[in-house]
């Protein structure tokens, strides 16, 4: 499967509000109203300066589980637009490994009126067989969000669908809707019997989350962060302390504060920094703001400074004393990480690249792009790498980079679930990285990884030796072009 040119994909670069749409994503595969109480706040010292808010949240992370849907919904605004760069599945030969196409179950209009009645979709699963059929909003539409291809026109209807084969389907983690136009509140995940389970979360979060707005000098402008404050951490020293790309995502902090409770990693203090949104004016090429800022070689660093060095200033600089100075968390690289997902990925890989002196641990999900050489120079620290199977070059990506900084000497897990680019994988592989990150002693050596895992082995979970020329063992594939 390929997106085409994914640092420039249409598919991944369009952040809305949930606000704007009355839905929030609860990090359970659920979309709910964004109505929520206000999180209660626990004992701590904060030192004097910009006020402290605890923020409703509603009003935190006002995009991070929605990035990849919503950015479907702006062809709303244009239904006649051009379809993203998406290729179709290949069609099924027999003995596939990657998802394929099968031809559709002969349906009249008549009967798929019948089927949907008042609907925008039905989907159901037979013999190892997704199929999914749909109104369209405009002129195109496609499966998302871990399986992504286009949907095709139903003959003699107005209807579109598709028939996806899906291999190791009882291994699988995939969520169902389509794009554009679906606007019901609860897409559904597929979770196949030997998939791993869902992650346990808080319903409610007894630590806090703070929000803070930083007038940032290096981009010259403002930018909120969040700041996730576990509970009982007043009563202990200064705390390891994550970076997040993209402002967060709610389902990581509860699944984080779930597995502190329950002892299974110690208390770490979570930071959100929010990310670009909108176009860059008078631009030309890759104008995405969130991109230039992610991504270090979309602009030419000779015409002046770039976007991503500009951001880079305002995390070091900025972002860090910040929170240094008011919250209790550990100053030494050796406990502080930087994760991301999808560019937000490949935006933490280059910092624990560039910056070793500030960051000694890393977190890079489903990552696009040649990064093999910039992952050499990661020579120290624990590093989590995570991709789907389904996520075809994003796959071979960040696996590249995993065996990379192997290689130049980093203690490196990587981890493969049958899954694809959205959180209902993603939360699977958060948990993992947790305990690899910060409890090294319960499962990395598969000793108890079923325990772990409610039963449920886990799949295509490797730590990696060192591979010469940066290719993976697990796929068998050379770089990602």
């Amino acid at each position: 499967m390929a997106l085409g040119p994914s640092r420039a994909s249409w598919l991944f670069k369009v952040k809305w509000r949930p606000q704007q749409l009355g839905l929030r994503y609860g990090g359970t595969g659920q979309y709910r109203g964004h109505a929520a109480g206000r999180s209660r706040p626990v004992g701590m010292t904060v030192p004097p300066g910009r006020p402290l808010k605890a923020a409703p949240l509603s009003d935190v992370l006002p995009e991070e589980h929605i990035i990849l849907i919503l950015a479907y919904l702006a062809a709303l605004a244009a239904p006649s637009a051009a379809p993203p760069d998406l290729s179709h599945f290949p069609i099924c030969r027999g003995g596939d490994t990657e998802p394929c196409t099968v031809p559709l179950p002969p349906l009249s209009a008549s009967a798929l009126r019948n089927l949907l009645k008042e609907r925008q979709r039905a989907w159901w699963i037979s013999e190892g067989v997704l199929t999914l059929v749909a109104r369209p909003v405009g002129d195109w539409a496609i499966l998302c969000c871990a399986l992504q291809t286009p949907l095709v026109p139903i003959a003699n209807t107005e209807f579109v669908g598709i028939s996806v084969r899906v291999p190791r389907m009882e291994e699988a983690i995939f969520d169902i809707t389509f794009m554009p136009g679906y606007s019901e509140k609860a897409p559904p995940v597929y979770r196949g019997a030997k998939a791993p389970p869902d992650p346990s979360q808080v319903t409610n979060l007894s630590g806090v989350l703070y929000t803070h707005v930083i007038e940032s000098a290096a981009l010259k402008d403002s930018r909120s962060i969040t700041v996730y404050v576990p509970p009982g951490i007043a009563r202990g020293g200064p705390q390891r302390v994550i970076y997040l790309a993209d402002g967060g995502a709610l389902s990581f902090i509860k699944i984080a504060e779930k597995m502190i409770l329950d002892g299974r990693i110690p208390p770490v203090v979570i930071v959100g920094i929010q990310a670009a949104k909108g176009i860059a004016s008078r631009c030309s090429g890759e104008c995405d703001l969130r991109s230039l800022e992610y991504f270090s070689d979309l602009e030419n660093a000779s015409a002046g400074e770039t976007r991503f060095q500009k951001h880079s200033r305002f995390v070091i600089d900025e972002v860090i004393p910040f929170v240094e100075s008011r919250y209790p968390v550990a100053r030494e690289p050796a406990f502080r990480y930087v994760a991301g997902y999808s560019s937000g990925g490949v935006w933490s890989l280059s910092m624990a690249a560039m910056r070793p002196d500030i960051f000694g641990n890393l977190v890079s999900f489903s990552i696009a792009g040649r990064y093999r050489e910039l992952a050499g120079k990661i020579k120290r620290g624990r590093d989590f790498f995570g991709a789907g199977e389904f996520e075809g070059g994003r796959k071979t990506s960040t696996l590249t980079a995993a065996d990379a900084a192997a290689c130049a000497g980093a203690d490196v897990r990587a981890e493969v679930p049958v899954g694809g680019h959205s959180f209902p994988m993603w939360n699977v592989l958060w948990s993992d990285a947790l305990i690899w990150l910060l409890n090294p002693h319960e499962g990395t050596d598969g000793s108890n990884r079923a325990a772990r895992f409610s039963g449920a082995p886990r799949l295509n979970a490797m730590t990696l030796p060192c591979q010469p020329g940066g290719t993976s063992r697990s796929t068998g594939m050379a770089e990602a072009h």
